[in-house]
């Protein structure tokens, strides 16, 4: 397969320097649900998130954290066709699953000096092992951070419907929050579905995070010129969370 190497530039969205990205130049590849710079901002910031608590001696008090994000890399990777990233994101889930954080470190340190391809076509993603994160697992990163892991992802959700200064970080938690979304589709509530908690509010709940969270990441391309709309956007995303949250929580 001829492959032609781009370079993306991700100055736009702060903090990251260019990332090398490789994509097939067959026309058959899958579309990528969302663009390249932003998939390489998650990656980038969520290994180095990953690789710097992996080599900490308390990483087992941030495991819900670090397997989550590991899954998140890994559907990140199904859906953008990067093989490389998804199968490796995998084998770190399942390491994490384990409490094997040293093969876990080692996995997300040599994920971060890969270079990625996308637009691959793939087979199914399958959770083998102790890769599959529970819904536990898979909502942690939206805890304040602190000792035992947690991102803050509410905190930035909300404090995007007031202001879009932060912007990489309201671009990583809608990203992070449409993974989180199909994740969710195949889980169910604790306790089980039964009485106010049906399957059908379940997954108008997910879908409804699902596409407010991808219409944030499409807004946050023109931040400026979009911001009214991104802001009322990141409400909405707020809204179906505390939606599902008021019939699902124990």
């Amino acid at each position: 397969m001829r492959m032609k190497a781009v370079r993306m530039s991700v100055g736009l969205l702060g903090v990251l320097a260019a990332v090398l990205l490789v994509r097939p130049t067959h026309s058959d590849t899958q579309a990528a649900p969302i663009p390249d710079e932003t998939f390489m901002l998650m990656v980038k910031t969520d290994l180095e998130y990953l690789s710097k608590w992996l080599g900490d001696s308390k990483a087992k008090d941030a495991k819900k954290t670090l397997k989550a994000l590991a899954a998140y890399l890994a559907l990140a990777g199904q859906n953008q066709g990067s093989k490389l990233l998804r199968d490796e994101a995998l084998k770190m889930a399942d390491a994490i699953g384990k409490n094997d954080f040293k093969t876990a470190k080692e996995v997300a340190d040599k994920l971060a000096s890969a270079k990625l391809s996308t637009g691959e076509k793939l087979d199914a993603l399958k959770w083998t092992g102790k890769a599959a994160p529970d819904l536990a697992e898979v909502m942690d990163p939206f805890r304040k951070a602190g000792p035992k892991g947690g991102l803050g992802m509410e905190k930035d959700i909300r404090d995007g419907k007031k202001s879009v200064k932060e912007l990489n970080k309201i671009v990583l938690a809608a990203q992070r929050s449409a993974l989180i979304a199909e994740i969710t589709m195949n889980l169910e509530p604790d306790g089980g579905f039964g009485g106010k908690k049906s399957k059908a509010d379940w997954e108008k709940h997910t879908k409804d995070m699902q596409q407010y969270a991808l219409e944030v990441v499409e807004l946050a391309k023109d931040a400026k010129k979009n911001e009214a709309k991104l802001k009322a956007t990141l409400g909405k995303l707020d809204a179906s969370c505390v939606g599902c949250h008021n019939v699902f929580r124990e």
